[in-house]
């Protein structure tokens, strides 16, 4: 595994099919209406539709994926690393991110995959704090992992 870091747009990336996969931060109440996860449910719709069809303000999902995959064959990971979108106390948990892509990292072998910050947006997380998770579960792994840096 080597972790790429691009200046670029990951949803962009995503339609281009510069990657395979395209994760991203959700919290756990279907609402994709900010951030990153606006622009995917903008673009891909499905993946929002996937996301409608788990249940809504559920604190097990914390930790867990639902996948879309689109005409082109590029799966969009809707990673539920956060409960709320509203409070900063009850919204980004660092055990759910480890839980996701440990989800990730079984399910995908060989692949090109892309992140934002995953986290450390909106949910204000420490991008230190998960790139190490992220280093920790793909250290082993055959994926090549882009970490998009994204300016407006």
């Amino acid at each position: 595994m080597k972790i790429k870091y691009i200046q670029g747009d990951l949803i962009i990336a995503g339609k281009n099919r510069d990657i395979d996969v395209l994760v991203h931060g959700c919290n756990c109440f279907c609402k994709m209406s900010a951030g990153i996860a606006d622009a995917i449910k903008k673009t891909f719709p499905g993946a929002y539709e996937v996301d409608c069809k788990t249940i809504k303000g559920d604190r097990k999902k914390l930790g867990s994926i639902s996948i879309y995959k689109d005409s082109s064959g590029l799966e969009i990971v809707n990673a539920y690393t956060q409960f709320t979108y509203w409070d900063v106390n009850d919204m980004l948990s660092y055990e759910a991110i480890y839980s996701c892509m440990k989800n990730i990292e079984e399910i995908y072998s060989n692949k090109k995959i892309g992140f934002p910050l995953i986290g450390c947006g909106l949910a204000g997380g420490d991008w230190e704090k998960v790139v190490k998770i992220i280093e920790s579960i793909f250290k082993e792994s055959s994926n090549d992992i882009f970490i998009y840096l994204f300016k407006k």
